[in-house]
């Protein structure tokens, strides 16, 4: 058969490299778009935008691979690039590391700021910021977040201030300043409104409830994270409504309501498993272990924390592994396995003092003082809860500081010093009350009984420890059974 083309004619008609990898490129960057579109719209088009993205995971790395590598070099690909991390800017999130992300956007930012795109400059240095949040490096992220915020507020660029206002306000709260998390949360809840923009109000909203929690006011944070919850479920924002869950789980334990609590991390465990969202379910697993271990379920807790923390790690989870690695202590403490808890803790305290989260080191040194009571070594006991009642009063932490007040008071009922034990007792129990902290409250009644009863008051320690017993039943505390054998014990020998 005789070739009827001409001479050339293949290169007229076959496109070039450039362009094949271009037109890869560009498609790819629109699939992005449709499956974090059908993603963030929620409701009945989630999974589809999931399914095309879980697809096409691998061809849309190498569009972006592609446009990044040609960015400074050819401006349709510089476009691409810069385009790449804003239109799957939710899924992203959803569905690769902070790390990676940080790469996507360095370079869309680097190359936006060349072209002199101020809007996808500011947008960039914000998601930057919200990245280097979410691995707790959290001076870098308010960097990021303060430059965006004035390059937003110079271009008059509201939306872009919105978000960045609710991510500063994240930041500032992990720095341990809740106060001023919630003034810059409340500036983002007025612009949400103002815009109309309902999933930034809900956000706004459930932070604000986070930063109520750790000033101590639970049952108002609860109020907060419902109002939240409603507000995801209209706009079908199925990640929002798990963070919701979870924190509504949480605020519950601290009242005592533990088995309720329970329900909702399972519900939390449940959308994240559903979404296969592995930072999620992370969240959700360690707020269910946390609940057991209130339970007293120290055994079934420990398998969870150690699990975790090796999924934690694989996925390059630092927020996840440190909260692993503090409950797994706590696990490790009550089995009495002691030189392992003293471990975790410090492994713990090593990691958050380089995520910068002030809270969490108030933890750690908290429970590195646990451990050294229990081992008796009081003096070490002693100087690491004073370090940590500092760290509570600066962060308005006040159910934390009441609790370290209480621990400081067993030791010095250990040390027989019965004085100072009564005062930092009834200090502890005025703060629970004032918070509704029921565990708490129990706890320090307690303490306060079994003091009395060292003092030779047994009429007054039977009255303190039946309040007490009352509290733990209504919790449904695993204290329950050794104050009620104590309170028989002692009512016996008082009939005697």
């Amino acid at each position: 058969m005789t070739d009827l083309r001409t001479p050339g004619s293949a290169k007229n008609i076959m496109p070039s490299v450039r362009e094949a990898n271009l037109r890869h490129s560009s498609h790819y960057l629109e699939l992005l778009r449709e499956a974090d579109k059908n993603y963030y719209v929620g409701h009945d088009s989630l999974e589809n935008g999931l399914e095309i993205f879980d697809s096409e995971f691998d061809n849309i790395l190498s569009g972006q691979a592609w446009a990044y590598a040609r960015a400074n070099i050819d401006e349709a690909a510089a476009r691409l690039c810069i385009n790449y991390p804003y239109w799957g800017a939710h899924i992203l999130d959803l569905r690769i590391g902070a790390r990676e992300r940080i790469r996507w956007l360095q370079a869309a930012f680097t190359t936006a700021k060349r072209l002199d795109d101020s809007e996808a400059e500011s947008r960039n240095l914000n998601d930057l910021g919200l990245a280097y949040w979410q691995l707790r490096e959290v001076h870098t992220a308010i960097r990021f977040l303060e430059e965006a915020l004035e390059v937003e507020r110079t271009s008059s660029d509201r939306r872009g201030e919105l978000h960045t206002l609710i991510n500063l306000g994240n930041a500032y709260s992990i720095q341990g300043d809740q106060r001023r998390s919630l003034a810059i949360y409340e500036q983002g809840l007025g612009l949400a409104r103002e815009l109309g923009d309902r999933r930034a109000e809900a956000n706004a909203v459930g932070n604000m409830g986070l930063c109520l929690r750790l000033l101590s006011e639970p049952e108002r944070a609860i109020e907060m994270h419902q109002e939240s919850l409603e507000m995801c479920r209209q706009t079908g924002d199925r990640r929002g409504e798990a963070n919701a869950f979870g924190n509504i789980g949480i605020a519950l334990s601290i009242l005592g309501n533990v088995r309720k609590a329970i329900e909702f991390h399972q519900r939390q465990l449940s959308i994240a498993r559903g979404l296969r969202d592995r930072q999620a379910e992370v969240i959700a697993l360690t707020n269910l272990g946390a609940a057991y271990l209130r339970l007293g379920e120290n055994a079934r807790a420990a398998e969870f924390y150690e699990a975790l923390i090796e999924t934690a790690r694989n996925a390059e989870d630092r927020v996840g592994e440190a909260a692993a690695l503090n409950n797994l202590g706590i696990a490790y403490r009550y089995l009495g396995k002691l030189d392992k808890a003293l471990e975790c803790h410090r492994e713990y305290l090593r990691l958050v003092q380089q995520l910068g989260d002030r809270h969490g080191e108030g933890n750690a040194v908290s429970g590195i003082g646990l451990v050294h009571q229990d081992k008796r070594e009081f003096q070490k006991a002693l100087e690491h809860f004073e370090q940590a009642l500092l760290i509570y009063e600066e962060t308005d932490d006040l159910q934390a500081k009441g609790t370290t007040l209480g621990n400081l008071g067993n030791v010095y009922y250990l040390q027989r010093n019965f004085y100072s034990a009564t005062d930092h007792y009834h200090h502890h129990l005025e703060i629970a009350r004032a918070v509704g902290d029921k565990l708490g409250e129990a706890n320090a009644l307690w303490n306060i009984s079994l003091l009395l009863e060292a003092l030779e008051q047994r009429a007054n320690a039977i009255a303190s420890a039946a309040e007490a017993l009352r509290l733990y039943r209504e919790i449904e505390s695993p204290h329950q059974a050794k104050v009620a054998a104590r309170l028989a014990e002692w009512r016996s020998l008082v009939k005697t």
